[in-house]
């Protein structure tokens, strides 16, 4: 579980680095990139709890 959960934070890292949330200026874009932003805060949260370890409120 401690892989899965490094594997997509870093792999989350390297989306966010090139491709811009807030900034996209195509509506559809700047949408699905929200809405795949908060998916993986969830996921990422229920891979912290699992393992017992709290949940950062900011990065």
């Amino acid at each position: 579980m401690c892989n899965y959960g490094f594997q997509l934070a870093s792999l989350f890292n390297q989306f966010y680095a090139a491709c811009p949330v807030i900034t996209e200026e195509d509506p559809d874009k700047r949408s699905f990139r929200l809405w795949l932003t908060a998916e993986y805060t969830k996921h990422l949260a229920d891979i912290l709890y699992i393992l017992g370890l709290p949940t950062p409120t900011e990065m």
